[in-house]
């Protein structure tokens, strides 16, 4: 929503995670970044990494903009 710079409702259409270790004992750091919005989709990224800077979790995202 800040993206696009107004609230709009919208939907999960896809998303793809993969678990690639355990975020065990340490904070994580989530980053999350839209790649590209139409007029109908929103496409986005989503990492997390742990205090140490490795990759615990990656996940890609489409939304339906309604």
């Amino acid at each position: 929503m800040q993206h696009l710079g107004e609230f709009r409702p919208c939907t999960t259409v896809q998303m793809n995670t993969s678990f690639l270790k355990p975020l065990s004992g340490q904070d994580g750091l989530i980053t999350a970044s839209v790649l590209r919005a139409g007029k109908n989709l929103a496409f986005g990224e989503i990492d997390i990494r742990g205090a140490d800077g490795k990759s615990v979790c990656r996940a890609t995202t489409t939304y339906a903009l309604l």
